[in-house]
């Protein structure tokens, strides 16, 4: 007796991807079940074997110009394994570098999510691989756009940074020892590695009971994607 949904085999994803709307119909009636991929996952001797075959992350750079322009990436997660991995495959690429940091619990809105979101930036402005800008993720984002993509908006940004001021609300950070701690606005143009270490060094924070940076092993490759700028500053003219 058929139920009505779709197996997976018969998702026609080329379709999907063309605005199709039948394939489009067709597609939602698929039951995604995460906790099946979970146990596959739990079960597989070599997890890292069967995670690049599941999510299909990429081992090899797909365009000279992404090579040359490193990014990096930092996340900070708390559930939703599968998610995660979905979305770190959708632009991983070997020459760039990820920080993502689980420390559970988090609240939303909580001094923790910013605690945890430096140690990443800490982490990644101490990395000896040379990266272009930094991005910071939730676990839950679906990026919009690919990594090629991605390096040539940044290269347009010229080595600035795109951040945003707002008022210090000191009522979120109540119980904590802000003595010593240096300003928001003197992290607020990260342009150069230097200037990244010098802020997170001179910043309160704790760690997260986990940090796990997922590097490539091969020489050529380099860093990833970012909010803040690790390159030269331009040349003023």
């Amino acid at each position: 007796m058929h139920d009505g949904r779709t197996h997976p085999k018969d998702v026609d994803c080329k379709r999907v991807l063309e605005g199709n709307r039948t394939a489009i119909d067709k597609a939602k009636k698929w039951p995604f079940n995460s906790q099946s991929i979970e146990q596959l996952l739990f079960f597989e001797k070599d997890r890292c074997r069967a995670i690049r075959d599941l999510f299909g992350f990429d081992t090899k750079t797909s365009t000279e110009e992404e090579l040359n322009y490193p990014l990096a990436y930092g996340a900070v997660v708390y559930r939703d394994f599968v998610q995660v991995l979905f979305m770190l495959s959708a632009f991983y690429r070997p020459q760039n570098e990820y920080c993502v940091a689980h420390r559970p619990p988090i609240e939303w809105g909580s001094f923790e999510i910013i605690n945890t979101t430096w140690v990443c930036v800490e982490l990644l402005a101490k990395t000896n691989k040379k990266w272009m800008y930094y991005q910071q993720l939730s676990g839950v984002d679906a990026p919009l756009k690919t990594n090629l993509e991605m390096v040539k908006i940044f290269k347009t940004l010229n080595n600035t940074v795109n951040s945003e001021f707002s008022t210090f609300q000191p009522e979120r950070l109540q119980g904590k020892d802000l003595s010593g701690a240096n300003g928001s606005s003197d992290c607020a143009a990260l342009h150069e590695q230097l200037v990244v270490q010098h802020c997170t060094n001179n910043t309160v924070h704790g760690h997260p009971d986990r940090v796990l940076s997922l590097r490539t092993p091969s020489p050529e490759a380099a860093n990833q994607r970012a909010v803040m700028s690790k390159s030269p500053r331009p040349e003023r003219r």
